[in-house]
């Protein structure tokens, strides 16, 4: 053959090649394969490692073995003392069977789980039909993680291709980063419980949805079968998470739009409509019958018979006070900076300013507006002209679903808690980042400041996520796998260090109680402020402390009785630095002591005992800590020389 008819045959390849097209998805294609290995260690970083071949202890394990024995119930019988009680859903009544059927809800004597039976159906009943054994929730939790991200990242991709086909590669590069950190799945899988499971579902189907909506709207071949499977998907989604049954609200726009764009006959639009709802509603219809033949109801999801931390039959759902508090720490509660590793935390957050239910107990969350910042994109959506009206269209559909469905979690539940963002952030953030690569200003200095703008939200978006994500809802990494924590604190410390060495002064970065789920992280920036207290325990209390340079620092503080603490006899508070002890006797008031630093993080250790001749022993909630600090010493005065 010829040169030049070899490199005409060959030339389509090539041009693919070395196209945008192919650049573009060679790039999200490496990016879920990074992003997928750190889901891997995130889910399995916390001393939980993944399991295969053994019995699991887990309910959605329980709910298959139901199911494979006939029943929609777990097989685990309720104790008759649980079952004799007047109000079995007294937490405090059922205290001593709350731990292994802890949020289980009893009905009719029988056991049922709250959570939606998809991931049963798509995952762990195929896994022990294939006899591999039972399913470990941490994989199951996993699985979902990384196929949703596929389908995320094929949702862009299509989303793009469709609406922005001149966006540069780097932009939607860097568009399924925050896809990847902003869908909250790298949070999930840092405690991959049942909860997390249940949402991880939810996410990938809903992921998996949306993409095949775009496939089969955006002119593929074939687009009834791409809409079908679609409805499918949604109809999974919501029977993982109740709240994504608001779904159904993008298949009736997509037959709407197929209509516009593709108008036909009766009989032609009857049957789009069989095939782009019919899927969905079955399972619909189904999961109601679910609930019918659990709990009686088609409404009842097993909430109301729920063994939690408060008492179903005494806290109301769908209460309008809780609305506005939720939808506050969902969308604007802040995200504290702090010198404490990973320097991004949830706790303490500013309480909600205005007036709660008294049911009304939330968890630690960070407003998904603090949290991804590229979200304020979206306000440019109100501006018609720069957009083109298609795109305008379908991201207004996609943030008006996602804020329904926050407002459905927000008035429903007496609390809130930051892995229920799961079920919308990814509505938002897909629309935030297409507005971001369509807008084109006519001023060249505007456009390239919008681009940079975005860009600098996405990578700090990215980053606060991956930082949440190390510590979780209960910092879980240092608790279960302290010495890759420390590690990682240690490697990452040069960073506040640099800070404190500009300020000039020790910084105290938080306290942390031994017992507590989350660290306290305290005032700006993770520094101890002024006035802030709290109770030293026999248990050593970790003190972390940012030094800006070595030497011997003053440890003032002042110390009180606590309420608790015995009467008489000795106490004495324990300051350890890893190399050396100091210890003083306790007397109220204000206290100091030296105590040696380097530059860079220091973890002290802070305990106290007590010693009575009638009650030998250390005794905890002993003394009450405020006004910590570590401050050089000054240098000791010199006497004026004599005449």
């Amino acid at each position: 053959m010829p040169a030049p008819e070899r490199r005409a045959s060959r030339s389509p390849l090539r041009r693919f090649a070395a196209s945008g097209l192919a650049r573009r998805r060679a790039g999200l294609g490496g990016l879920w394969g990074l992003a997928s290995l750190f889901y891997y260690w995130t889910a399995t970083s916390s001393g939980d490692p993944i399991l295969f071949g053994q019995g699991q202890a887990d309910y959605y394990n329980d709910l298959t073995s139901g199911f494979l024995a006939g029943h929609l119930s777990i097989l685990a019988t309720p104790p008759k003392g649980l079952l004799a009680l007047s109000n079995p859903y007294d937490p405090y009544a059922n205290a001593a069977w709350s731990g292994p059927f802890h949020d289980l809800a009893l009905y009719h004597g029988h056991f049922y789980l709250t959570w939606g039976p998809t991931p049963v159906l798509s995952l762990f009943l195929p896994w022990r039909l294939l006899h591999v054994g039972q399913l470990d929730q941490n994989l199951a939790c996993l699985i979902f993680g990384v196929v949703g991200l596929a389908f995320a990242l094929a949702l862009l991709d299509a989303a793009v291709s469709w609406l922005v086909p001149e966006a540069k590669v780097w932009k939607v590069v860097l568009a399924g980063l925050v896809l990847a950190t902003a869908g909250l799945v790298p949070f999930l899988l840092r405690t991959p419980g049942i909860y997390q499971v249940s949402i991880a579902g939810a996410y990938c189907f809903t992921c998996a949805a949306l993409w095949l909506l775009t496939k089969g709207l955006s002119g593929t071949r074939h687009p009834s079968w791409w809409l079908g499977f679609g409805s499918l998907a949604a109809g999974l989604a919501a029977g993982a998470h109740w709240d994504m049954v608001l779904l159904g609200a993008l298949l009736l726009g997509a037959l709407w739009l197929r209509h516009r764009e593709a108008p036909a006959g009766r009989g032609a639009e009857v049957r789009r409509g069989l095939v782009l709802v019919g899927p969905f509603a079955v399972i619909v219809v189904a999961l109601l019958a679910y609930n019918v033949a659990r709990f009686g109801s088609p409404l009842q999801f097993g909430a109301s018979y729920q063994l939690a931390g408060y008492d179903p039959t005494k806290t109301p759902f769908y209460k309008l006070g809780y609305l506005w508090p939720s939808l506050y720490y969902y969308f604007v509660a802040p995200v504290r900076w702090t010198f404490a590793f990973p320097f991004f935390a949830l706790a303490p957050p500013p309480a909600y300013p205005g007036a709660v239910p008294a049911t009304y107990v939330p968890e630690e969350i960070g407003g998904i507006l603090t949290s991804t910042p590229l979200l304020l994109f979206l306000m440019l959506l109100a501006a018609k002209r720069r957009l083109a009206p298609l795109l305008r269209n379908l991201c207004l559909v996609l943030v008006g679903l996602a804020l329904v469905i926050a407002v459905l979690i927000a008035f429903s539940l007496p609390g809130g808690s930051m892995r229920y963002e799961a079920d919308y952030a990814t509505l938002f953030t897909l629309p935030a980042l297409l507005v971001w690569m369509a807008w084109k200003p006519a001023r060249l200095a505007l456009r390239r400041a919008l681009t940079a703008l975005g860009a600098a939200f996405g990578l700090y978006g990215a980053l606060a996520q991956v930082a949440l994500s190390t510590t979780g809802p209960v910092d879980l990494l240092r608790l279960g796998n302290p010495t890759t924590y420390s590690s990682l604190q240690h490697a990452t410390s040069v960073l506040p260090t640099l800070v404190v060495m500009a300020e000039g002064h020790a910084s105290v970065v938080r306290v942390i109680d031994p017992d507590a789920g989350y660290p306290t992280a305290l005032g700006d920036y993770g520094t101890y402020e002024a006035g802030r207290s709290f109770t030293l325990l026999h248990d050593h209390e970790e003190i972390d402390v940012i030094a800006p340079h070595s030497g011997d620092y003053e440890l003032t503080a002042r110390y009180g009785r606590a309420e608790t603490a015995p009467v008489g006899g000795r106490i004495t508070v324990w300051v350890q630095d890893g190399t050396m002890i100091e210890h003083f006797r306790f007397r109220a008031g204000n206290h100091a002591v030296a105590v040696p630093l380097v530059r860079g993080l220091n973890e002290l250790e802070m305990w106290v005992t007590f010693t009575h001749p009638q009650a030998p022993g250390a005794f905890p909630d002993i003394l009450t800590v405020e006004n910590l600090a570590f401050s050089a010493p000054a240098p000791p005065a010199t006497a004026p020389r004599g005449r």
